[in-house]
């Protein structure tokens, strides 16, 4: 058979029993539908099947998601960077799904949702880090003028001419720390946070002391009893605010 129509031999009305071979997918546009083309491999006849777009629904909205993060000005650039990083790593790899632009491909069928859904749960897990990192503190900027409030406690609390040595070089430790978080763009609430609670503890604490509540544990003798005498024991503020107390060292007796 040399030749056929529509599967019929042209010269003796034989019907070809048709072979078909595999399905040329021509992708949709905005404009027309995608559909499968069918060969015979026999005589060349072929036909048509249309096919369905994919549900790429949320592998929008993961990506959306991803990309509101990598915009969000509440986050330090540190973290913007590793989030828009991971995302880049991810349209470098999978030009299948995704433009030259980074856009979801409009012309996705129903034989890409098994790569979709792939690319989807990547893109879920960028975001679910994000969120659990943002809930941390690690991914979101300090709040410097908090860290400026904390500065000037510092600074009060270092004028006070009544606190112990000890205090004065904790406080100003803290002091140096946090001037360089305030200098690092990148400071992140769970960098400052530590030293902020430390700052309001010392706060509170002092706070405790100017009205009056002070916390004396280390009562050091300095008069030592004797005979008849009583010896005298003192002890300084653990605040470090430099009250003192003292306590009286009963006086020795004679044993009967």
């Amino acid at each position: 058979h040399d030749s056929y129509t529509n599967g019929i031999c042209d010269n003796c009305g034989y019907e070809c029993p048709h072979e078909w071979g595999e399905g040329v997918l021509t992708r949709p546009t905005f404009e027309t539908a995608g559909y499968y083309t069918y060969t015979c491999t026999l005589c060349g006849h072929s036909y048509t099947e249309p096919t369905k777009r994919a549900d790429d629904t949320a592998l929008n909205d993961a990506s959306m998601k991803v990309m509101d993060y990598i915009s969000n000005n509440t986050l330090t650039q540190e973290a913007a960077n590793e989030i828009h990083n991971s995302y880049l790593d991810i349209l470098k790899n999978n030009g299948n799904i995704f433009d030259e632009f980074g856009f979801v491909r409009g012309d996705l069928v129903e034989e890409d949702q098994p790569a979709i859904n792939a690319v989807t749960a990547e893109l879920e897990k960028i975001v679910a880090d994000a969120e659990e990192k943002i809930a941390s503190g690690e991914y979101v900027k300090a709040d410097y003028a908090e860290i400026d409030e904390a500065i000037k406690a510092v600074d009060e609390a270092l004028e006070n001419a009544t606190i112990s040595e000890e205090m004065a070089t904790q406080l100003s430790d803290i002091k140096s720390q946090l001037e360089a978080l305030k200098e690092n763009e990148n400071t992140s609430m769970a960098d400052a946070a530590e030293l902020l609670e430390r700052v309001k503890a010392v706060a509170e604490t002092m706070a405790d002391c100017a009205n009056g509540i002070h916390s004396f544990t280390k009562y050091e003798e300095v008069t030592a009893s004797e005979c008849g005498k009583a010896g005298k024991e003192v002890a300084v503020c653990d605040h470090g605010c430099g009250a003192t107390d003292e306590k009286e060292i009963p006086a020795l007796t004679h044993e009967p």
